[in-house]
């Protein structure tokens, strides 16, 4: 067993102060009861030193008042379940998509899908195979492909404006002078548009979505058996498909 001065001089060095403070009564208690001095000397205040500076020590080694309300407030603090947004906050968080340009009115608002266009149709119906081609963009034609939509509608019925716009101006179909080589352009909201086959009620103008622009001209004179159809072609040559 070690020498009961080496552990009372060195447990003031112990981090755990309430056991060093055990374990410096215990010795000091067995070095009182076992250690044979000669000539009855007296006893060395050693172990009462240790002890005064151990107290002394742990006194000046506790946290202060505050600091200890300060740590249970943190540890409190940190403990606590973090609170989840507020759902009304989370329902304005929303992540949106780039919307494409051509989508996009001269406002920056989306134009939305283009109007039904005949009269005579519910919806817009692509015009499919017949002895003349096919209907859909960029059907193969004899030296080129289809540079638009056909959307089925009857000869003589109503054409209305697929969007909002300004119409620019006569277009025409062919060179000939056949019954129906008569169109128009039409532009706005971001689309610019060239419709064939149709007489035009007026070609200047603004019109609005929905609203009559003309009448489809008799193309089963010029192409009997045909599907009667309006032409409708993106003035760049894109797909309109998506807009109908």
């Amino acid at each position: 067993m070690s020498d009961p001065d080496v552990i009372c001089r060195t447990t003031n060095q112990h981090p755990m102060l309430v056991l060093s403070r055990l374990l410096l009564n215990t010795a000091c208690s067995f070095k009182k009861k076992a250690h044979v001095y000669h000539q009855h000397e007296a006893m060395p205040d050693s172990c009462g030193e240790a002890m005064n500076q151990s107290q002394e020590e742990e006194q000046t080694s506790l946290p202060r008042e505050p600091e200890t309300h300060f740590l249970i407030r943190r540890l409190h603090t940190d403990t606590q379940p973090q609170h989840p947004l507020n759902e009304e906050l989370q329902q304005k968080v929303q992540v949106t998509s780039p919307l494409p340009s051509e989508a996009l009115g001269d406002s920056g608002s989306l134009a939305g899908p283009w109007a039904n266009i005949c009269a005579s149709k519910s919806s817009n119906e692509i015009r499919t195979c017949d002895s003349y081609g096919c209907g859909q963009y960029s059907a193969q034609r004899t030296n080129r492909h289809h540079p638009g939509v056909d959307v089925l509608c009857s000869d003589g019925s109503v054409v209305y404006a697929p969007f909002t716009g300004m119409i620019m101006g006569q277009e025409k179909p062919y060179r000939n002078k056949n019954a129906i080589n008569n169109g128009l352009r039409l532009s706005g909201r971001g689309f610019c548009v060239k419709i064939f086959y149709i007489k035009p009620i007026k070609y200047k103008g603004s019109v609005k979505k929905g609203e009559k622009l003309g009448t489809l001209l008799p193309l089963q004179k010029v192409y009997p058996g045909i599907q009667s159809h309006v032409h409708i072609e993106n003035c760049d040559s894109s797909d309109p498909t998506a807009y109908l």
